[in-house]
């Protein structure tokens, strides 16, 4: 079959079949490069996500707290800060949900957290109602906002868990193990507030506050383990600040007294202190939520930037081979055209024998165009010398 075809042709076909192969295997890189990216482009939108999430769990113990001082009260504290930071929830719960809204498919990994989530805020507006009417108890409260900000918090490790880069995963597992340390000192704040307004520390509350401790530490040597040292030096540095000292000061007299009571501390000077350690850790987590967010967005702007070159290349690659190959192609057709022309005007007695082919080439074609010259040469020299014997012939 191929003996029959055109040198043209099989020259082109030789050309098609590695650009044809160089073409499907760009197909495919291009391919795995988008699936990265878009897997990269998820991961950006989880941590996105993990953040907001976070700011909202942030608020909402803040909201934890001034409900526990204002049930402590019996509503006859903290009714105005209490309302203020509803605002601020009720603020960070359309932020979560315009995000889930525009970015739907992006969270489809952490949706039965989420939907855990959304099926505990949804009792938040009957528990405030309760609040406000005192028949929710202090405990009750507690139980609910605790739960609420743990089903955020899941959503955060699910987060955590579905990343396919190392180094995302790292920084978010460093993130989750900060915010679940921040959450066990806000549950510190509620636990001790209870506490030093009744001036009482029974069995009970004493369990729940070393377990309170224990998983607090716990989870900041998780932080530890997994963070960035940027980010540990900034937790470092504000652990220097006088008010962490003072929490461990008005913790230590709660416990050195324990079942005996009688600590002679006010609520009121607990609550200010614990809020501005808790707001100093958050502007740690701050900075952990600017680190995560700038890893993703760095991570998918490289997959971003390697699928061009990865498109460009193949490009590149596919149309230089055609060209060199055209390049090839003509350079051994032209010369066997010229050559075949030649030799069917000589067949045809029509030919013009002083022509000669073009012999700059070192290639075989070249020797075959010398070798053809010198035929031609002969030819012309036994063509001339029988015209000179049959001129004198003539003349004879």
């Amino acid at each position: 079959m191929f003996r029959n075809l055109r040198i043209r042709t099989k020259l082109s076909l030789m050309i098609a079949v590695p650009v044809f192969g160089m073409v499907i295997f760009s197909i495919y890189n291009a391919n795995k490069d988008y699936t990265a990216l878009q897997g990269l482009v998820q991961t950006q939108k989880l941590t996105a996500l993990a953040v907001q999430v976070g700011e909202l769990s942030h608020q909402i113990q803040k909201e934890r707290g001034y409900t526990s001082g204002y049930l402590n009260a019996k509503g006859t504290k903290f009714r105005e800060e209490l309302a203020g930071q509803r605002a601020k929830v009720d603020r960070e719960i359309e932020a979560v949900a315009g995000f889930l809204k525009t970015n739907e498919a992006s969270v489809l990994l952490v949706k039965p957290s989420l939907d855990a989530a959304e099926s505990a805020i949804a009792k938040l507006k009957e528990t405030r109602t309760g609040i406000d009417s005192l028949q929710v108890t202090g405990a009750q409260a507690y139980t609910f906002y605790t739960g609420l900000i743990n089903s955020y918090m899941d959503v955060v490790a699910a987060v955590a868990t579905t990343s396919g880069k190392r180094e995302v995963m790292r920084q978010a597992t460093a993130y989750y193990s900060f915010v679940k340390a921040k959450e066990e000192t806000g549950k510190e704040r509620a636990a001790l507030n209870a506490v030093l307004a009744a001036d009482v520390l029974d069995q009970e509350r004493l369990q729940r506050t070393m377990t309170i401790l224990a998983a607090q530490q716990d989870y900041l040597d998780m932080f530890r383990k997994f963070a960035s040292p940027q980010a540990i030096a900034a937790y470092e540095e504000k652990a220097k600040a006088p008010v962490f000292g003072k929490v461990e000061e008005i913790r230590g007299a709660v416990l050195s007294k324990g079942l005996s009571g009688h600590f002679g501390i006010p609520a009121e000077n607990w609550f200010p202190v614990i809020t501005e350690k808790i707001d100093s850790m958050k502007q740690v987590e701050d900075v952990l939520t600017t680190e995560i967010l700038a890893t993703a967005g760095r991570l998918a702007h490289d997959a971003r930037l390697t699928l061009i070159l990865s498109l460009v290349l193949a490009g590149v690659a596919s149309l230089g081979t055609c060209l060199l190959g055209v390049f090839i192609s003509l350079g051994i057709t032209r010369p066997l055209s010229r050559m075949l022309g030649m030799l069917k005007d000589i067949a045809e007695g029509e030919g013009d024998l002083t022509r000669r082919l073009e012999v700059g080439r070192k290639d075989e074609l070249g020797e075959v165009s010398t070798w053809f010259n010198r035929f031609i040469d002969n030819v012309h020299g036994i063509v001339s010398q029988l015209s000179r014997n049959t001129g004198q012939l003539s003349v004879s």
